[in-house]
C-alpha cells in the first residue's frame, strides 16, 4: 500500500481507493505505472467545479509521489558482428508500496 500522508490531519479529504498501481481520488482514476518515468515523477490532482483533474487550476486534493523507474540487467542476444554477449536493461515492475500519497483537504 502507498504511504498516505494526510496535510491537514483531521479535516476531510477526497475519496480515496486504491488497487495495486491503480489509484482514484474523487472519481478520477490514474495507473501510476503508466506514468513512471526514469525520473521520479509527482502528479498533482486538482479539484474543478465538475470533476477532479490531473493538474490545472483549482484547489490541490493530492499529490503523488511516483519513484524513478528501476532497471535490472540480463544476459542479451551476442552481438553478431563480434559474438559479444550484450546486457539489456530490463525495466522492473513499479512497486505500489514506493509511491506516496499526500491528501489535501477537502474544499
Amino acid at each position: 500500500m502507498p504511504m498516505i500522508t494526510l496535510m491537514s490531519p483531521g479535516q476531510r479529504v477526497a475519496a480515496l481507493a486504491i488497487d495495486g498501481s491503480h489509484i482514484a481520488i474523487g472519481g478520477l482514476t490514474l495507473d501510476c505505472a503508466g506514468h513512471q518515468r526514469d525520473e521520479a515523477v509527482t502528479l498533482e490532482v486538482r479539484g474543478t467545479a465538475s470533476a477532479p483533474t490531473l493538474g490545472g487550476d483549482g484547489p490541490y486534493l493530492a499529490t503523488i509521489r511516483i519513484p524513478a523507474r528501476q532497471y535490472t540487467e540480463q544476459a542479451g542476444a551476442p552481438d553478431p558482428m563480434t559474438g559479444v554477449p550484450t546486457l539489456e536493461r530490463v525495466p522492473l515492475p513499479l512497486d505500489p508500496d514506493a509511491v506516496e500519497i499526500i491528501l489535501w483537504p477537502a474544499a
